[in-house]
């Protein structure tokens, strides 16, 4: 049997989704398969101060990714694109390449959706937070599928984090990181009711895996409640995962497994340091694949027409 390769692209907004990428590396390492993989990791942002978040309207936001989306098909032809940026998964829909899509594409903020539900259906009394980007949660999505699943909207606080995922690409345990993480998490509980005996923090930005002990650490700071953090990014995994086994053949063989990062600008080599050495653990490949990364200034035109 010939083998063939398996090219698989995980995308986002900035450098958080790395956090998916590399586990999902790491756990394929550990399967026997008859098939190659190719990993890339593919930078959406179409420059350093374009971030989607900061964008005037929702059309630019759709356009431009729509315009990476093309991108990403054109360069790599890829057999599976997964969505690890809570962003860009809220944007995703609204896109014409999503309309015309043949391949199969993951997006997190489903996985999200079904483990949030899950955890307030086995909970009558608990409540769940959404901290993500201003782009994220003002978009209402994951409250407005819960409650049309029967979740009472008083169970769902929406909290906007502004800058937080900006300050932890530069650096994941800095002062200025720790200061945001905390102010959120006391206005988050500021509205939630005080019957809820159980708290749902979600954390709705693939960066904020990278200070999920920050978030725990000043979480018991304030409250003496239940809570749960719960991180979006291992239900992305497993899902990827799952899907990933569907393309492999079984084989006694060793499949390669190659991985790649590509960006349309020029990172800053000090978030690439920073961030490689967070990825270390996991993957060495894609650790090393940051700080060697690719940058092609045509791998999809902006401004989006």
């Amino acid at each position: 049997m010939n083998k063939h390769t398996l090219r698989i692209i995980i995308t986002d907004s900035g450098l958080g989704g790395l956090s998916v990428a590399a586990k999902i590396e790491r756990e394929l390492r550990k399967l026997r398969m008859g098939s190659d993989i190719e990993l890339i990791f593919f930078n959406a942002l179409a420059d350093s101060n374009s971030g989607y978040n900061r964008m005037n309207n929702e059309e630019d936001k759709i356009n431009t990714f729509n315009s990476a989306l093309n991108g990403m098909v054109s360069r790599f032809d890829p057999q599976l694109i997964v969505i690890a940026c809570n962003t860009l998964s809220v944007i995703y829909p609204k896109t014409k390449f999503a309309q015309k899509c043949k391949i199969p594409v993951l997006e997190i903020i489903k996985a999200g959706v079904e483990i949030i539900y899950k955890n307030l259906k086995s909970d009558e009394r608990s409540a769940a937070v959404i901290l993500g980007t201003e782009t994220t949660v003002n978009s209402r999505v994951h409250q407005t599928e819960l409650s049309s699943r029967g979740i009472p909207k008083s169970r769902i606080i929406n909290l906007p984090c502004k800058y937080l995922e900006s300050e932890i690409q530069k650096d994941p345990n800095s002062h200025e990181v720790r200061n945001l993480i905390a102010e959120y998490i006391t206005q988050s509980l500021e509205k939630i009711e005080t019957t809820a005996e159980k708290i749902i923090f979600t954390l709705c930005c693939t960066h904020y895996s990278f200070s999920k002990s920050i978030f725990e650490k000043e979480i018991k700071k304030r409250i003496r409640t239940k809570f749960e953090i719960i991180n979006l990014n291992e239900e992305l995994i497993s899902e990827s995962l799952l899907q990933i086994k569907k393309f492999l053949k079984a084989n006694s063989g060793m499949g390669i497994i190659k991985t790649k990062t590509i960006s349309r600008f020029k990172m800053p080599r000090a978030e690439l340091q920073i961030i490689s050495g967070l990825l270390e653990k996991d993957s060495p490949s894609f650790a090393a694949a940051l700080l060697n990364y690719e940058q092609d200034k045509l791998l999809f035109n902006f401004p989006a027409c």
